[in-house]
């Protein structure tokens, strides 16, 4: 079994959309993983749990999403995608991303 957490600050906004993402996409993979959420209250805890901003999603420990590399902090994440040479940017991994690392876990 995998574990999911999920990293936020209080009142992400981006926290709450982000956990019925994962919540639709593990039903469909149910008993193989388990989602975990973890407020993060301080840097010191942040920076022993690998934070990059809220909300971060670790998979066993890692996180499978490219971040910038910097200062640990208790600010929002951006997440970028290159769709058709163009950059989105989001506040949190869409749903396509996520299946992504799930399936190079199998």
């Amino acid at each position: 079994m995998h574990k999911i957490e999920v990293l936020h600050i209080q009142d992400c906004p981006n926290h709450e959309p982000l956990i019925a993402e994962l919540n639709e996409i593990l039903e469909k993979h149910s008993g193989q993983y388990v989602l975990e959420e973890v407020l993060i209250a301080s840097d010191e805890q942040g920076k022993k749990l690998g934070f990059h901003g809220s909300p971060t999603v670790l998979v066993d420990g890692e996180d499978p999403f490219p971040h910038a590399q910097g200062e640990v902090g208790l600010s929002c994440r951006r997440y970028e995608k290159n769709v058709s040479g163009k950059v989105v940017v989001s506040g949190y991994p869409d749903s396509e991303d996520v299946l992504g690392v799930l399936e190079n876990l199998s």
